[in-house]
């Protein structure tokens, strides 16, 4: 019962995600955090931290780890293969019908609108990430902020390499703040 509850739940995730691996996260949380609570915040976070430094897709990595962590190697690769499974049949047919009506004012137009969509919910996975990372604005962490705003710097203005901004954040963020 389980594996087909994991397997749908990440039908369900993957055919909801569109956009890249982050607009993933929100029905990851909604659905394995406070649905099913197959995870912990915490937990989920330390699976979001080994899906961003994994090689390979974020949110596949993200439902890779969180089977895992449910039900060990099977739910590994239940959780991975309903992740990709409505996917892969929905890009099959979609491949079909834009190569018949990829010129249709009215398919541009619904892809225009999809993209848009896809901005919103963008922006508002970064503003859950950076209020789970830095805190809620009135008592934010001076110095999580102080790392965030630095850090950001670094990648957008200077382009340094975004390993080495990650290591160094963390090292950082562990000698300000022991576990």
């Amino acid at each position: 019962m389980l594996y087909m509850d994991l397997f749908l739940t990440f039908c369900m995730i993957g055919v909801m995600t569109y956009g890249g691996g982050y607009s993933a996260l929100p029905l990851i949380e909604s659905s394995v955090v406070q649905g099913k609570q197959w995870l912990t915040p915490a937990e989920l976070a330390d699976v979001i931290s080994i899906s961003e430094v994994s090689p390979g897709p974020f949110s596949l990595n993200c439902s890779t780890f969180v089977g895992m962590k449910t039900a060990g190697w099977p739910g590994a690769i239940i959780t991975t293969a309903g992740f990709l499974f409505l996917p892969a049949v929905i890009v099959l047919i979609m491949a079909v019908l834009l190569s018949r009506y990829s010129r249709s004012p009215k398919v541009r137009t619904v892809l225009n609108v999809l993209n848009a969509c896809i901005i919103a919910v963008l922006m508002n996975t970064v503003i859950h990430l950076f209020t789970n990372a830095v805190g809620p604005i009135p008592g934010m962490d001076p110095a999580a902020l102080t790392i965030f705003l630095v850090a950001f710097i670094l990648l957008f203005r200077f382009k340094v390499n975004p390993l080495i901004v990650m290591a160094v954040s963390g090292i950082i963020g562990a000698i300000l703040h022991p576990a």
